[in-house]
């Protein structure tokens, strides 16, 4: 199947205008109507997809902490729940692409206490992290592997982390199978550590990486150079001052060239300081968190940094993030070069429609999002995830109403993007992304002039090949996994050109 959309040649579906005092009525009559509706239409920014809300009726009861999604499209959750709809899933669960439980995910028992991070392997095994010490009724210390049906891998060799309960706040897979872990963390099987540790793909620790910090590690991600960004709660790497975030090489020492100056600072309460970042293609460095300045500068709990540490002027968030605990805990890029910024917060600049989530665009500007209908009432967004179909799934613990259509949701809700369900495009002209589904390599047709820079995405958000081509040239992908990706192409100047879905066989 091809996913293409030319703009202008297609209407925006209409809102439901009608509202029921009972569920069972509501539910009904809007699966009669989305049943209805012709699968063309372009999605309004920031509306509910109200048929995954139906199949989930009012969400999930108990907070969701983290959110990933598998390669086959399905959604794997973790947090503090004890169950789901009247299925008993403690700790962990799976939802269909459509927001119904997935029955054939059995966890058993679960974890005993809340899970903060989900990573899904390109084995498809699925790595979870918190402050649990059990997993299935056997012991396992913050860390656990699962395979894909719920079963644990008792062949993954991890059975002596941390400290009971367990603190693992962040898992970082790279590209050669090894993994990050960080969080509060003392020992791994019977090794002293320091908060951050580089394990094999079995669970073994891996020897050829050592690094200290003198506190958490919460956020961790890997550059194209193969360097590491460290951010957390510590103001030490290796015994040299680095407040909050520090970069390190491949083998964990640190990266001298990488200077902060003062680093990140806060008014606020000493936690959660650097909660998370990103690296942009172009090797410029997203940092959020709970901080209140940059080495001497106000900085409301998001900074641009360039590819050597400094504050990135271009990008203008005025005073930051304001409101409720003033925290930013996630970036989700979107394929136009947008950032989707979630957290603990009223607002972003001075401009806002809902709490807790914002898009801006490159420069730091706010981008309509949402509707002045919806509302999320106390709580905050931990986690979110960007679906290949342009779909953001938002976790967390809060209340969501949704008075345009009489919704309420819990702890989970999926958005519209204007990228949901088609291709979008900057051109006049249509660009094919053929063929589709592909099990080796695919073409761009229709592209207005040449040399394009060409980006593709796996399903779980992660840029996993960059190339430069030209228009009608075969990308070969035959190396990637079965699965979902985002396809974006850019021109010459890295401007917008396209983007769309692919399917690799």
């Amino acid at each position: 199947m091809v996913y293409q959309y030319c703009k202008g040649n297609m209407k925006a579906v209409s809102s439901i205008q009608y509202k029921f005092t009972m569920k069972q009525h509501y539910i009904l009559f809007c699966s009669l109507l989305f049943a209805s509706l012709p699968v063309l239409a372009k999605a309004q920014n920031g509306y509910l997809d109200v048929p995954f809300a139906t199949n989930l009726f009012d969400g999930i009861a108990s907070p969701v902490n983290a959110v990933a999604l598998q390669s086959d499209g399905k959604i794997v959750i973790g947090g503090q729940f004890t169950n789901i709809q009247g299925t008993s899933a403690h700790g962990i669960a799976r939802l269909q692409p459509d927001g119904t439980v997935d029955d054939s995910f059995d966890a058993g028992a679960g974890t005993n206490q809340f899970i903060h991070d989900i990573a899904v392997l390109a084995d498809g095994r699925i790595l979870i992290g918190g402050e649990f010490t059990l997993f299935q009724g056997v012991g396992h210390r913050g860390l656990a592997c699962v395979f894909p049906d719920g079963s644990p891998d008792t062949d993954f060799n991890e059975q002596t982390m941390m400290p009971a309960p367990g603190q693992c706040y962040a898992i970082t897979p790279q590209t050669d199978g090894r993994i990050l872990i960080g969080g509060d963390i003392t020992s791994y099987n019977g090794t002293l550590v320091n908060n951050i540790v580089r394990i094999m793909p079995d669970g073994q620790l891996d020897p050829s990486f050592s690094c200290t910090t003198n506190g958490d590690v919460l956020a961790i991600a890997v550059q194209a150079d193969g360097k590491i960004l460290l951010g957390g709660d510590f103001t030490f790497c290796d015994g040299v001052a680095r407040r909050r975030l520090a970069r390190v090489n491949a083998d964990g020492s640190l990266d001298g060239s990488f200077d902060i100056g003062d680093g990140f600072t806060t008014t606020l309460l000493q936690y959660y300081i650097v909660k998370t970042i990103t690296v942009q293609p172009d090797g410029r460095i997203l940092v959020g968190g709970r901080f209140t300045g940059f080495d001497g500068e106000g900085h409301g709990g998001l900074i641009r940094l360039d590819v050597n540490g400094a504050n990135d002027p271009s990008f203008d968030v005025g005073l930051g993030c304001y409101g409720r605990s003033q925290r930013v805990g996630k970036f989700i890029p979107m394929p136009n070069d947008d950032l989707f910024v979630i957290g603990d917060y009223s607002g972003i600049n001075t401009n806002y429609v809902l709490d807790d989530c914002t898009m801006l665009d490159p420069n730091g500007s706010n981008v309509p999002f949402g509707n002045p209908d919806y509302h999320f009432l106390s709580g905050l967004i931990d986690d979110a995830v960007l679906q290949p179909d342009g779909k953001l799934i938002v976790v967390g613990e809060f209340n969501f109403f949704d008075d345009l259509n009489g919704l309420v949701m819990y702890n989970i809700v999926r958005f519209l993007t204007d990228f949901s369900t088609y291709v979008e495009q900057s051109s006049a002209r249509q660009v094919v992304i053929a063929p589709n589904p592909t099990s080796g390599s695919f073409r761009l047709t229709g592209l207005p002039g040449s040399n394009y820079t060409v980006e593709v995405r796996s399903a779980d958000g992660r840029v996993v090949r960059v190339l430069q081509t030209v228009p009608e040239r075969p990308v070969d992908i035959q190396d990637l996994s079965a699965g979902s990706y985002l396809i974006t192409a850019r021109d010459r100047d890295g401007g917008f050109v396209a983007s769309g879905r692919l399917l690799k066989e």
